[in-house]
C-alpha cells in the first residue's frame, strides 16, 4: 500500500529488514503522471556527484530550496550499501520559493567510500565501482550475453 512504501522510505529505506529502494517506489511514476497529466516525459534526471559531498547538497538545498526537497528526502540523504541518494523537484510551478511542480525530479547520487581492508591500496572509492560499477542501488551488473541467432546492430 502507499501507507507502506512512504514508511519504509521514511525509515530509512528498509522493509521487512532488507534495503528498500525509495527510488523505485510506484508512487514515483503515479505522482508522475497526474503531475503530467498521464503523458510521457522526463520524470528524473540523474547526475553522479564526484566532487564534494552530497550531504553538503542537501545542505544547500534546504538552506536555499527547502521546498524542493522531494517527500522521503526532507530529513535528508538516504544511505544504501554502496551509494547515498538525494532526490530533488526541478521546478517551481510559477515564481521562485512558491508552490512546487512535482512533476519532474533530479536525482544526486554519489559512491559510498567502502574501505575493505587495511593493506588494500587501492582507494576505496575506486574498489567500489569495480565491485559495483552499477551508478543506482538497486540495480545489478550483467554481462550481456547473445545467441547464435542475434546479430550486431551498430
Amino acid at each position: 500500500s502507499d501507507n507502506d512504501s512512504d514508511n519504509d522510505c521514511m525509515n530509512g529505506g528498509e522493509r521487512g529488514g532488507k534495503e528498500y529502494f525509495c527510488h523505485f517506489d510506484p508512487k514515483n511514476i503515479q505522482q508522475f503522471y497526474k503531475c503530467h497529466a498521464d503523458r510521457q516525459g522526463i520524470a528524473v534526471l540523474a547526475f553522479s556527484i564526484t566532487s564534494g559531498t552530497i550531504e553538503d547538497l542537501y545542505q544547500k538545498y534546504l538552506d536555499v530550496h527547502p521546498k524542493l526537497l522531494a517527500e522521503d528526502y526532507t530529513t535528508g540523504v538516504k544511505t544504501y550499501d554502496t551509494h547515498k541518494v538525494l532526490e530533488v523537484y526541478s521546478y517551481y510551478k510559477n515564481e521562485k520559493g512558491g508552490d512546487v511542480d512535482q512533476g519532474t525530479k533530479l536525482r544526486f547520487v554519489q559512491t559510498v567510500q567502502v574501505i575493505e581492508s587495511d593493506d588494500d591500496t587501492t582507494s576505496a572509492a575506486v574498489q567500489v565501482e569495480k565491485n559495483n560499477p552499477v551508478s543506482l542501488p538497486g540495480l545489478t551488473s550483467l554481462d550481456a550475453t547473445f545467441d547464435s541467432t542475434c546479430m550486431a546492430a551498430y
